[in-house]
């Protein structure tokens, strides 16, 4: 809200709001307002929304204020166009809905969203103020701008709401969501520095509580569309955007799909958002919570190095990366004064809020990787050697940082890698997504390889930063290979194993992953054999993990079995197919547009 000086008298006072609707859904209320559109001032309008449980709104001083600065023609979809004044006093622009019919609001019209904190009756005001400070507030009008009878408010869980579906896009059948999508894949894709989420699919929109934004209501977007091509089965993409309006309502900017600093703290506005819509889709669309994978390139690479290796409200069954960010010190600013003045600053040594952890420390993924307790799904990425068009991020050197981490942990990964840039250097990714795409679901068990002496040698990551020229040039870790698992009990797990690499013999190490059943004790002795006459006794290490080192490979299929023998308390595990859903949506809802259209 605008400041003013005590004492200030103005000629003439903001057009006020007309017309002031509100209605509680799923834990928040909905509040629309027709705005002063024919006044010349319009484009210089915000608004600001109080509220009351005490009684209708008729003078300030006994309402509080919950949201402040909202936009002109608020009520608009935010979209892939840009975040401009020009854009969002454009009418061909899309509106928004606010309810499950799908009626779109008219242009010229705001849209404020409150998330309700307690069971109540509560009462609102919407408030017109002038950014350039030469007119007064709008007076309060009780039936037009100041609710005169309350809303009945109940706390509920957030959720989005359904704007438009495919079949409404324009786009035809070709990434037609299908009608029954149950027990389908979703490949959740964060998009690129500068990207966008898909032109194409269901179009859905957040209206965040106060742990997704600066405030209350901040909306954000996402949308979803059919595959049948790239992952060699039909899955769904879900694509969120990783953009935000500044508090000026002028320009926007990306929070490196993690959250921004505001008022002195790293907010992980943006990861929250995500913790919401992700689980979200997966529940709507009927999806296999064992077949949701993580996707991203560059800045969509960080967010899944970052937020998605962490995220528990819909563990992803593996990540795929192309020239991912593993380390960032860049943290975006928003800051509000007077008019709402942004900026952009480089804060790495400020605290992620409520932790004693600075941004700079919290962003460094293979650091977090290497803590061996850290539960992460398997990880396939690609970079290239002369990644240098964002020095300050050390490219290269991370990259090879988070091998290494990835190996002493013995965790689940590929890493194939170029001689190019951040241009170039994701291409070599392609081959990873062809081989691997399919092999990992979160409710069955893998092998994970490490110290296979067919691999080539990334170096010591220095190659990028104008060290020696050390390690090869191009290569991958952990290509090629292929695996079936035979047996997984509480005594015995098995799988059978090859790699195309092979064309006589190699060694590699191999640890039973992500065990269902297999669940070891640290210290647990376990008997091996395998194929060719191997056999050994291994010993699990302080994680519960087996591992058998310098097993021997053919040209062929190797069966591998490992059996517990050793007495003791079992591992404390939830299996992956164990995992429930933080949401129980009930659909399809009563009155609601129907969820998708035909496959063919």
């Amino acid at each position: 809200m605008f400041a003013f000086a005590p004492g200030i008298v103005f000629a003439a006072d903001a057009s006020g709001v007309t017309g002031l609707s509100c209605s509680n859904q799923h834990g928040q209320t909905f509040c629309t307002y027709a705005e002063p559109t024919a006044d010349p001032g319009w484009a210089g309008y915000r608004y600001d929304l109080y509220e009351s449980a005490s009684g209708p709104i008729t003078d300030l001083s006994s309402a509080t204020l919950v949201e402040t600065g909202l936009f002109d023609n608020g009520g608009q979809l935010d979209s892939t166009a840009g975040y401009n004044q020009t854009t969002r006093q454009n009418p061909l622009k899309p509106m928004s809905t606010i309810t499950y019919d799908g009626t779109h609001v008219p242009f010229g019209t705001g849209v404020a969203v409150r998330t309700t904190p307690a069971n109540r009756t509560a009462y609102y005001a919407v408030i017109t103020w002038d950014t350039t400070g030469l007119l007064g507030n709008s007076p309060i009008s009780l039936g037009d701008n100041s609710l005169a009878t309350g809303v009945v408010e109940t706390v509920g869980t957030i959720r989005p709401v359904l704007q438009f579906l495919s079949t409404q896009d324009g786009t035809g059948k070709v990434n037609q969501v299908p009608s029954n999508t149950t027990g389908m894949p979703l490949w959740f894709q964060l998009h690129a520095s500068g990207g966008s989420m898909s032109k194409v699919g269901d179009y859905w929109a957040l209206w965040g509580d106060s742990t997704m934004g600066y405030q209350d209501g901040i909306q954000q977007v996402a949308t979803i569309h059919l595959d049948k091509a790239t992952f060699g089965q039909p899955v769904l993409i879900a694509t969120p955007q990783d953009r935000v309006w500044v508090t000026t309502g002028l320009k926007s900017i990306e929070t490196y799909w993690n959250g921004y600093d505001w008022q002195g703290d790293i907010q992980q506005y943006t990861e929250n958002w995500l913790d919401v819509m992700l689980p979200f889709l997966v529940s709507y669309y009927q999806l296999d919570v064992n077949r949701i994978y993580g996707d991203g390139r560059s800045m969509g690479g960080l967010g899944q190095t970052h937020w998605g290796m962490r995220q528990v409200a819909q563990p992803f069954a593996a990540i795929f990366a192309r020239v991912p960010v593993w380390w960032v010190p860049n943290v975006t600013s928003m800051t509000r004064a007077a008019k709402g003045i942004t900026s952009t600053i480089k804060a790495p040594n400020e605290l992620v809020a409520g932790t004693t952890t600075t941004y700079a420390q919290d962003m460094d993924s293979p650091t977090w990787v290497s803590n061996c307790n850290n539960p992460a799904p398997p990880v396939m990425w690609s970079n290239g050697r002369m990644d240098t068009s964002f020095p300050q991020y050390s490219m290269w050197t991370n990259a090879v940082a988070a091998v290494n981490a990835m190996e002493t942990c013995h965790r689940g990964f590929a890493f194939a890698w170029n001689n190019g840039n951040h241009s170039t250097g994701g291409t070599i990714a392609d081959q990873l997504y062809s081989q691997y795409q399919t092999s990992y679901v979160r409710n069955i068990s893998y092998p994970a390889f490490t110290g296979f002496s067919l691999d080539n040698n990334p170096g010591d990551g220095t190659a990028s930063k104008g060290g020696p020229a050390n390690g090869d040039l191009e290569g991958c870790i952990n290509c090629g290979w292929t695996w079936n698992i035979d047996t997984d009990t509480p005594t015995q797990w098995s799988v059978d194993i090859s790699n195309s690499q092979i064309t006589s013999t190699a060694t590699t190490n191999i640890t039973a992953r992500n065990t269902q059943s297999f669940l070891l004790s640290p210290g647990a002795t376990v008997t091996w054999s395998a194929t060719g006459n191997q056999s050994g006794t291994i010993t699990a290490d302080e994680y519960g993990l087996a591992t058998i080192p310098s097993l021997i490979l053919g040209t062929g299929t190797t069966t591998v079995t490992m059996n517990y023998s050793s007495s003791g308390t079992s591992e404390t595990k939830l299996a992956s197919g164990q995992a429930t859903l933080p949401f129980s949506w009930p659909f399809p809802l009563s009155g609601a547009l129907p969820c998708c259209a035909s496959l063919d």
